[in-house]
């Protein structure tokens, strides 16, 4: 065997060693090879979800000491398993089915700003944020 034979079946053997570490168990490919671009087609899930938050809406005024009722819409390729909400970081609520809405108790403090954000999960364990709003307690 010449030195450009034994060369090539070295560097097939590492191509296809590399490539193998890409796969998971059942020869599925990682989610890492298929974000890049790399080998086969995806099978089931390979989506993320999408979440937005439709009520209230960014810079409202909400009562000190009042429920107000976060609203999102959520939707995936193949389902939405739940969504959570937050309140400046804190988990508010969380959800397995739609209507996605959280009742959230203001606390009482006076000219305090507050972020909501949700998060929804699909079955295929990915997930995504929603846009962030901002309300004022007054």
């Amino acid at each position: 065997m010449s030195r450009q034979q034994i060369f090539l079946v070295v560097a097939i053997v590492g191509a296809v060693g590399i490539f193998s570490l890409a796969y998971t168990g059942g020869g599925v490919p990682s989610r890492l090879l298929l974000a890049k671009g790399g080998g086969g087609t995806c099978v089931g899930d390979c989506t993320s979800p999408t979440v937005s938050i439709t009520e209230p809406v960014d810079g409202s005024m909400v009562s000190r000491g009042s429920i107000v009722v976060i609203a999102a819409i959520a939707s995936d390729n193949v389902g939405i398993m739940k969504v959570d909400f937050y309140v400046s970081n804190k988990l508010q609520c969380s959800l397995a089915v739609a209507p996605y809405t959280c009742n959230w108790n203001v606390p009482k403090g006076a000219n305090k700003s507050y972020s909501l954000q949700a998060r929804a999960y699909d079955a295929a364990g990915f997930s995504s944020y929603s846009n962030t709003v901002s309300v004022i307690a007054r």
